[in-house]
């Protein structure tokens, strides 16, 4: 029975590491190049294109860090080397087990893609691609082209809808999709801070191009796409046409599905026509995925956890709204949770457009100084801010008790400040800093210590004095967001006063009179607010 037992858990054993080594293996190598050859402009967009294209596979294409190769303006002795690296992984499984990807955003022409002054053949770039052994072998290159040399080497150039790749496991051969046909620019927005057919393949690869709502993007899916958009936007924007094209030499027309949007954090789209919707990381400029509405079902976009802030144009009109997603979370949207906000507003901020610019806190904590006794206080403030540069106000109330070696000493005070600051959001954290002038209201009392004996003897023991103090301050917080509108905030804020309250206050003057004395006093504080 034993033995038995011992045949059976050997037998598992080598059916689940059989299971477990034939997962399908996926490679990527993203570069980024923003310098071509002599008297092409440097491109803006290229390392941050690469490096959305290799996030996106890992996060939604069954790619691990460990088999992506992400290069920044490299040399073509880096990239020949990174082709090596991914032949040496390929060659631990069976090629009916691999798919490579490689993606190149920069310069080219009709012949070479343009590595600063160092041309790469693109006959090179698909020699060294078949090297890897791989089942499959798509290339995506987002560069310039003036004529298609590619033809003469037995590919065939087709339309976007020829690629007709259903869904299932895979294909054999090779994919190359170009950015633009022959001829033809490939195009950058500096509103979609990306090159713009990636910025679209991206787009349907996190499930714009989901046609039949099934959570997978195959490859001609993200292509058609692309194509379409591509084209759409270049004629209306540039006014300069860009049309995507699509070269392949395949032995098996069997499907290809690229990335998985149902197994990630999901922004469902409300189930609308003739309604745009670009999705902003918060904070950033740059758009994260951009789709359509659609009547007949709710479009779904995969994104990272974090926070999205997603504009809705419709009828003319703009609107936006800011949610948090959670790992693995799916949000529905609806028409009604975005607010209404001008169109240049969310043309000129983009992922920066603060929906509730408006503050309000209160907050308690503890001063120490020269001028204020040690005590407490507490504050209400009011602050405008759109993401930089902001104003606002506080109205403070404080007390203090201190005791010298003649007196016990008392200050009460309320003071008024007007600010200007400036802000940094970091995810779920804001980090400010400003400065302004001070106004504030003063009253001190003082009590003799021996007080008892001077009684008796008939002097006069205490005394109150009131004054106006001025001068300035600045500040520094650390924010954090708690959810929805609520946020709590420690600060810090050093102020320097001055007053004629008494003798500490004031310093003898050259003409023998007395002037007013700078003093110096420091605050931290706990708040509490809310937004909008």
């Amino acid at each position: 029975m034993i033995r038995w037992l011992g045949w059976i858990a050997i037998s598992l054993w080598l059916l689940v590491g059989g299971i477990a080594h034939a997962e399908p293996l996926r490679i990527v190598v993203a570069v980024g190049h923003g310098t071509g050859a002599a008297g092409e402009a440097r491109l803006k967009y290229p390392q941050g294109d690469a490096n959305r294209v290799a996030r996106l596979f890992q996060e939604l294409g069954g790619t691990t860090k460990e088999h992506t190769i992400l290069l920044f303006d490299p040399t073509a002795e880096q990239l020949y080397a990174a082709f090596g690296k991914a032949q040496a992984m390929a060659r631990t499984r069976r090629p009916d087990e691999v798919s490579f990807v490689f993606y190149f955003s920069g310069h080219g022409d009709r012949d070479a893609l343009h590595l600063g002054s160092s041309p790469v053949p693109s006959s090179e770039i698909r020699r060294r691609a078949f090297e890897v052994p791989a089942a499959l072998r798509v290339i995506v290159t987002d560069a310039c082209r003036t004529t298609d040399s590619l033809r003469a080497k037995g590919m065939s150039a087709e339309a976007p809808f020829a690629i007709k790749l259903d869904d299932g496991v895979g294909a054999r051969g090779l994919v190359w999709l170009h950015a633009s046909g022959d001829g033809e620019a490939a195009q950058e927005s500096d509103q979609l801070g990306s090159a713009l057919f990636t910025h679209y393949w991206t787009s349907g690869l996190r499930g714009a191009a989901d046609r039949n709502g099934d959570g997978l993007v195959s490859l001609s899916e993200s292509y058609e796409y692309a194509y379409s958009q591509t084209l759409l936007r270049s004629a209306r924007s540039a006014g300069v046409v860009q049309r995507p094209e699509a070269q392949f030499e395949l032995a098996e027309l069997t499907p290809v599905t690229l990335t998985r949007p149902s197994a990630s954090s999901r922004i469902a789209l409300p189930r609308d026509a003739d309604t745009h919707y670009l999705v902003y990381a918060t904070g950033s400029r740059s758009v994260v995925a951009e789709a359509y509405g659609d009547l007949q079902k709710s479009v779904e976009l995969a994104v990272a956890p974090g926070r999205y802030l997603v504009h809705r144009r419709a009828g003319g009109k703009g609107s936006a709204t800011e949610i948090v997603l959670a790992r693995r979370e799916s949000r529905q949207l609806t028409p009604a949770d975005f607010h209404e906000v001008a169109e240049e507003r969310l043309a000129r901020k983009g992922g920066e457009l603060v929906l509730r610019p408006n503050e309000v806190d209160v907050g308690i904590g503890l001063s120490y100084g020269q001028f204020r006794a040690p005590g407490y206080g507490a504050r209400l403030g009011f602050f405008h801010n759109e993401g930089g540069l902001g104003f606002g106000a506080r109205l403070g109330a404080f007390r203090g008790q201190s005791q010298s070696n003649t007196y016990d000493l008392g200050l009460l005070g309320i003071d008024v400040r007007a600010l200007v600051e400036y802000r940094r959001r970091f995810g779920r954290f804001t980090v400010r800093g400003g400065a302004g002038p001070v106004g504030a209201l003063l009253s001190q009392s003082r009590k003799r210590l021996d007080a008892a004996r001077l009684e008796q003897a008939g002097y006069a023991t205490s005394d109150d004095k009131s004054a106006v103090a001025f001068g300035g301050t600045v500040f520094a917080g650390a924010r954090l967001r708690l959810g929805g509108v609520f946020y709590t905030e420690l600060g810090l804020s050093l102020d320097v006063l001055g007053a004629r309250l008494d003798a500490a206050s004031t310093t003898s003057a050259p003409d023998g009179g007395t002037r007013v004395r700078p003093l110096a006093s420091g605050h931290a504080d706990l708040a509490a607010g809310v937004t909008f």
